[in-house]
């Protein structure tokens, strides 16, 4: 039996499968959505609710734990395929 891979949340600090999770990954200085959890790279994962991204915006989690912005429009992004229940929209 394989044993289900949990990652933390940056937001809640909480443990989660990495299904349920988005994975953000610094990219020339800004952190852009990783669709296929596999650029290189470190990354961090944020949970796939409203509540988590509004917190993540409103708190300015990123910025003031790794001193990098989400880059332009990928919180949108992720807005939408929270509403959508869809993975991952390429």
């Amino acid at each position: 039996m394989r044993k289900e891979t949990l990652r933390m949340d940056i937001v809640s600090r909480g443990r989660f499968p990495k299904e349920e999770l988005f994975r953000l990954v610094l990219v020339d200085g800004v952190f852009a959505l990783d669709p296929d959890q596999s650029a290189p790279g470190r990354g961090v994962y944020v949970k796939r609710s409203l509540e988590a991204l509004s917190t993540l915006k409103v708190k300015k989690v990123l910025e003031k734990t790794h001193h990098a912005p989400l880059k332009e429009g990928e919180l949108e992004r992720m807005v939408s395929l929270c509403q959508t229940k869809k993975p991952f929209a390429s």
